[in-house]
């Protein structure tokens, strides 16, 4: 598909909206070459980062969770709401390490309330 210059800069807000009712494979082969334009603009690029990031954080909060459940039981909604709102990925490394140490959920609350405000 060739485009005139000034729609060409379209490309990528094209494909991100149709990858919202479509299977990424099928955009990839619609897109086809014009799929590298998309790939090497730097929006793109934060785009995975951030959601590379986010999905980082999740598996780290879901290990958190899993840990503290498999010592100590159900765990209360409230503390599930508390690990999840921690975004920091360094303080996320350290409470995935605490929940495997700690003797109790109560050691564990106690570094949690610890957080940096920032997370």
């Amino acid at each position: 598909m060739r485009m005139d210059e000034s729609l060409s800069e379209m490309v990528p807000l094209l494909a991100y909206f149709a990858a919202f009712v479509m299977k990424s494979e099928m955009v990839r082969q619609i897109m086809g070459s014009e799929m590298m334009v998309l790939e090497k603009n730097p929006w793109y690029n934060e785009i995975l980062m951030k959601g590379a990031t986010q999905g980082r954080q999740e598996g780290l909060q879901d290990g958190i969770l899993d840990f503290l459940e498999a010592k100590f039981g159900d765990m209360p909604k409230a503390v599930a709401e508390k690990v999840r709102q921690v975004r920091d990925l360094d303080r996320l490394h350290d409470l995935h390490r605490r929940a495997s140490l700690v003797g109790s959920l109560e050691e564990f609350l106690t570094d949690l309330n610890r957080s940096n405000p920032t997370d």
